[in-house]
């Protein structure tokens, strides 16, 4: 019986994936990947999907939890030194530099085309600098302890994501703040893999960063905020 019931589910999605309505192919797909990855051995399953490690209780200790990103950003310090590793269109980066008021906002990007500068310095008085090419390369630039909080949204993968924390903390004040967008381990609209929460947790492990708090997302992709030793 279990084995009919395999087949007849295999059926219906082999005719899914040719069915003119773009949700069934989609669902289709979503069966096949799910039977692919579950013939995977357990261990080969849980790198795939990048298993993060457990955080222990006392690195979060007095976590909180936010409905949304933006009203997280309250938590963070007004003036003072920020930068934003990976910006895209610059729509959030709005919503950075009208909260905190950065004296100096800096921005890592590979590409600054798509950027909508002029909203993001309509609304801040401070100054706005553009660092293009690769996010850690160009972070290593600067003196130890110079920025007061960094979010990070760029490079998803997970050496990308080890690779970006380990320049933003040379460049972290102590005591200072990193938000991580994305804090997660898989891309629900891509079906794809992101290296967000493990290399989050493992850093937090590592450099023993408290968790300050979450932000919830509708869609699962959380914004993570953490804070450095002083």
């Amino acid at each position: 019986m279990p084995q009919m019931r395999s087949i007849r589910r295999g059926l219906s999605a082999a005719a899914g994936l040719v069915s003119p309505n773009p949700i069934k192919r989609i669902e289709a797909m979503q069966v096949f990947l799910s039977y692919q990855m579950h013939r995977l051995p357990g261990p080969a399953l849980l790198e795939h999907i990048n298993e993060a490690p457990t955080l222990t209780a006392a690195h979060m200790t007095n976590a909180r939890l936010w409905p949304i990103r933006h009203e997280m950003l309250a938590a963070l310090p007004k003036g003072g030194r920020c930068a934003e590793v990976g910006t895209y269109r610059g729509i959030f980066s709005k919503h950075i530099a009208a909260t905190c008021q950065p004296d100096e906002y800096h921005l890592f990007d590979i590409d600054f085309e798509p950027l909508d500068e002029e909203a993001i310095r309509a609304a801040f008085a401070g100054a706005l600098h553009k660092h293009l090419g690769d996010s850690a390369a160009n972070l290593r630039k600067f003196p130890a302890g110079y920025f007061d909080w960094l979010y990070i949204d760029a490079d998803h993968s997970y050496a990308g994501v080890v690779n970006d924390l380990a320049a933003a903390h040379s460049v972290l004040k102590p005591g200072g703040y990193l938000m991580l967008n994305d804090y997660t381990n898989w891309d629900p609209t891509s079906a794809h893999p992101y290296g967000v929460a493990k290399a989050a947790n493992e850093f937090i492990l590592a450099e023993n960063y408290e968790v300050v708090g979450l932000a919830l997302d509708s869609r699962g992709f959380h914004d993570f905020l953490i804070r450095k030793p002083a």
